[in-house]
């Protein structure tokens, strides 16, 4: 009897060096086991990194058909949603996967990103705090995305401190003096 999880594994180990042919193998089992949703969210993710979305988005469809929440499935959606510059149906799958209980940081930077896309600065704000929250404390590159949603959000006390605190961390952080340099200007502190 085959082990599902194992031929998933093979597959992902395989598309680690070649994905064109891990997707050819991805697509062959479906051929066989078509109602198989990890292998079709692997697919999914394997023809979207190589820029075939049409491909990747048939796909997911077939996978969410089968398994709505699926969360590999909602997980790649979000991802090609983003792709697709869809941020409303990216911000829409990352919600529901991080209602279900999901706090891998990942997750709640795509969603603060695709907040942010939408221009809901203040939800984005919220997420890039549960970022910082769940596992990354610290993390120079998310504070100062942090602090350019604070700014975003008019809340440029609170996007100055977080800049500061990124450079506390990381003097030379190139992200925290520009958006420092950007609130000086529109406060018309240019020295």
């Amino acid at each position: 009897m085959i082990d599902p999880r194992q031929v998933v594994s093979d597959l992902v180990r395989l598309a680690r060096t070649r994905p064109d042919l891990a997707l050819e193998q991805a697509e062959s089992l479906l051929q066989r086991a078509p109602d198989f949703v990890p292998v079709l969210c692997l697919a999914a993710s394997l023809a979207r990194r190589a820029g075939d979305l049409d491909r990747a988005g048939r796909h997911l469809e077939n996978a969410l058909a089968k398994d709505p929440d699926a969360p590999p499935a909602l997980a790649e959606m979000g991802t090609l949603a983003a792709t697709r510059n869809d941020f409303s149906t990216a911000a829409r799958c990352y919600r529901a996967l991080v209602g279900r209980g999901g706090d891998h940081p990942d997750l709640w930077i795509n969603l603060a990103l695709a907040e942010e896309k939408l221009g809901r600065f203040d939800a984005a704000v919220d997420a890039y705090g549960k970022a910082l929250s769940v596992d990354i404390p610290d993390a120079p590159d998310v504070r100062s995305r942090l602090a350019g949603a604070l700014a975003m959000a008019g809340r440029e006390t609170d996007a100055r401190a977080e800049y500061q605190r990124v450079l506390e961390e990381d003097g030379d952080n190139a992200a925290a003096h520009f958006g420092l340099g950007m609130l000086d200007q529109s406060a018309g502190d240019l020295k």
